[in-house]
């Protein structure tokens, strides 16, 4: 809890720097960068691992031109298997991130609620509500 505060106070902080400057600051330089084609336009994501908290996942943030911040979430690593999943209802808070859940249900769907560092995907009847890429709650469909 103390290290999402310091977070949250230093990315609203007028003094702090901005966009890939302020990833730096915190979390030292990537250790992948990658161009990701999206429609006509390049982006680059870069990511970095989080080996105390989370050996499994990664920091990713998705990066535009002159170094804007698009999208930051929590991503498996590439050399990590997706785990086995249960039936949507029966999974629990943080045990999976938005692409295992894409890469176990075929027929999953995503859906943008609308905030920043929220995400949602429906499967089989159900909404998986994640915050910055991690399983937070499951709800039936409305």
């Amino acid at each position: 809890m103390a290290a999402h505060n310091r977070w949250q106070t230093m990315r609203h902080s007028r003094r702090a720097p901005r966009g890939m400057a302020l990833y730096r600051a915190v979390l030292g330089p990537p250790e992948t960068e990658q161009p990701v084609r999206v429609g006509d336009v390049t982006v680059k994501t870069h990511s970095w691992s989080l080996p105390g908290l989370w050996p499994d996942l990664r920091w990713e943030v998705t990066v535009g031109y002159g170094g804007a911040v698009l999208h930051g979430w929590l991503v498996r690593s590439p050399d990590a298997a997706v785990p086995d999943l249960p039936r949507p209802e029966r999974l629990a808070p943080w045990s999976c991130v938005v692409n295992d859940t894409l890469a176990r249900f075929p027929g999953a769907r995503q859906a943008d609620p609308n905030t920043a560092s929220q995400w949602v995907v429906h499967v089989d009847g159900h909404q998986l509500w994640f915050v910055y890429g991690l399983l937070q709650t499951v709800k039936p469909d409305a």
